[in-house]
């Protein structure tokens, strides 16, 4: 076999269904060998810090050590995100053809998240899709543990706040001396 960056040279005499074969300078073709599966090297977001609700959206950018075509034509990468009693599937948005695929995650509500991360270090799915170099290498799917350097939860500090509040009771009202009046506040009530 092979090894990663070695080139092979070969010439090659071309010969038609006549036997004439072909003539002139030669031209040579160095193929070169790409062994090396690219790898998942930072997730992280465009989106600014902060606290999200209801419908709000944020972008997530997986980084990976070299250009990677998508292809979704039998179905569209996915990446969960740890966002509660119920995780989100974000789908695949864009970056074909570079070290950046990005995907958009809309804040359903339910969700909730103190730092939003994805769900684990096989969180990012090809659902019938692929995600591979130029040189058709398929990219490891393999995120970084979610809390650790260039994971997406140490690289941001989004906040995922999708849940209402619960409704407000009131217990009994004791009066401490004067008159209370209703829809009437004072500092001696």
């Amino acid at each position: 076999g092979l090894a990663e960056g070695e080139s092979v040279a070969f010439t090659a005499i071309i010969t038609d269904s006549s036997g004439n074969s072909t003539t002139g300078t030669a031209s040579g073709t160095t193929l070169a060998v790409d062994q090396t599966v690219p790898t998942i090297s930072s997730v992280n977001s465009t989106t600014l810090n902060g606290t999200y609700g209801i419908g709000k959206t944020v972008s997530i950018q997986i980084i990976s050590t070299e250009d990677i075509t998508v292809d979704v034509s039998g179905g569209t990468p996915t990446l969960t995100l740890e966002t509660g009693s119920s995780d989100a599937s974000v789908d695949y948005f864009s970056g074909s053809g570079s070290f950046v695929s990005s995907f958009i995650y809309t804040v359903l509500s339910g969700h909730t998240s103190p730092d939003l991360a994805y769900e684990s270090t096989s969180a990012l799915s090809l659902n019938g899709g692929s995600m591979n170099d130029i040189a058709g290498n398929p990219l490891t799917l393999t995120l970084i543990t979610p809390g650790e350097s260039n994971s997406l939860s140490a690289n941001k500090n989004i906040i995922i706040d999708a849940v209402a509040p619960s409704a407000f009771t009131v217990g009994a009202v004791s009066s401490t001396g004067n008159t209370v009046v209703s829809n009437y506040w004072n500092s001696t009530n």
